[in-house]
């Protein structure tokens, strides 16, 4: 019997964000985490942030990983961040529409993808 193995020609990564709810309160505490997933060479930073929307000057760096460099061939992968606990958590005292942005750039095949969602923070 002939086993054929097809991998993907293009590297591409996913970026699943979880747990984050469309609105929430001044104070209120905001969870979220994410999966990262995709078939690519395992060197790359992964940024979280939040941003304003209606308040541009509002950026908020939630989370960075350096890259640990292992073999440079491309493999599947998937992992969650943040991987020291089980979400990300903040609170905002200001009301206004932010969202989330995670980037994952790839350090030495150039593949970078990003998601971002959006939520409002009512009174």
């Amino acid at each position: 019997m002939l086993l054929m193995i097809f991998l993907p020609v293009f590297s591409f990564v996913n970026i699943d964000i979880k747990g984050l709810k469309d609105s929430y309160r001044t104070n209120e505490e905001i969870t979220f985490s994410a999966t990262i997933s995709g078939f690519a060479r395992q060197c790359a930073d992964t940024q979280v942030s939040v941003v304003g929307v209606s308040r541009p000057d509002f950026k908020h760096e939630v989370y960075y990983e350096t890259p640990v460099c292992g073999a440079d061939i491309r493999m599947f992968f998937m992992y969650d961040i943040p991987r020291d606990e089980r979400q990300f958590s903040l609170s905002l005292d200001q009301t206004g529409t932010y969202k989330v942005m995670i980037t994952h750039k790839g350090l030495i095949d150039g593949v970078t993808s990003s998601s971002e969602k959006e939520f409002t923070v009512i009174e």
